[in-house]
């Protein structure tokens, strides 16, 4: 299967010419059985009692202990719902960022946008493929960083590989959409952060006990 063999070869595999489609059809191969192996590792993690580390949090994990067949749902439900929608759907915007990065800005490339999203399916194989490993709790932490320097190698070198440029042109232009996606992805929080707190902030102005036993509360009004 093309898309395992460029987890380990991205050198030799990650070439060739794929249009959306193809790439879409070789990330779902590699999610699928992403998927299916999750549902295996979890469901023996709840029979033995253990929570998985990702795709739940705390306080869904004590309650889901209540229910050890539920601890195995939620990060199943969560798996599917975010290697099936959500990690397609951030493929597209990071392949635009990295194609506007690439080609518009840093002039790197000439080729099209589809090569880019080849590119970009190709980077995100090997956490998807072993999402399941992640789930392991304390060795997931290690194993996500891990997965995340894997990840960026395979991306570096299969832009190098559609596009035909230096590899080094290829870590700029990752390196760049990075700080990039942070930073707006920063600004975007604080904008609604602004907006959240200046719409509800005069209302909810914590009570301020001063000597003398006055309280000054939301309005300005003091009581005794």
């Amino acid at each position: 299967m093309k898309g395992i063999r460029s987890i380990f070869h991205p050198g030799r595999e990650t070439s060739g010419s794929l249009d959306i489609w193809g790439s879409l059809k070789i990330y779902y191969s590699v999610a699928i059985i992403s998927i299916i192996l999750t549902a295996i590792v979890t469901g023996i993690m709840a029979m033995a009692g253990i929570y998985p580390s990702n795709g739940i949090s705390p306080y869904s994990a004590g309650i889901a202990s209540l229910l050890p067949a539920s601890i195995s749902t939620i990060s199943i439900v969560s798996a599917v719902i975010g290697m099936l929608v959500v990690v397609p759907i951030l493929l597209f915007i990071m392949a635009i960022i990295y194609q506007l990065i690439g080609r518009n800005f840093l002039n790197a490339w000439k080729g099209s946008y589809e090569k880019t999203f080849a590119a970009a399916m190709f980077g995100v194989l090997p956490a998807i493929l072993f999402y399941w490993a992640m789930s392991i709790p304390i060795a997931g932490i290690v194993l996500a960083f891990i997965f995340s320097i894997w990840d960026f190698v395979v991306l570096t070198i299969a832009l190098s590989s559609q596009h035909k440029i230096e590899r080094t042109k290829s870590i700029i232009v990752v390196l760049v959409g990075a700080i990039f996606s942070i930073t707006l992805a920063m600004l975007i929080m604080m904008f609604f952060a602004v907006g959240f707190f200046s719409a509800v902030g005069p209302h909810v102005i914590p009570t301020s006990t001063y000597p003398g036993n006055v309280s000054i509360v939301s309005g300005g009004s003091a009581l005794p």
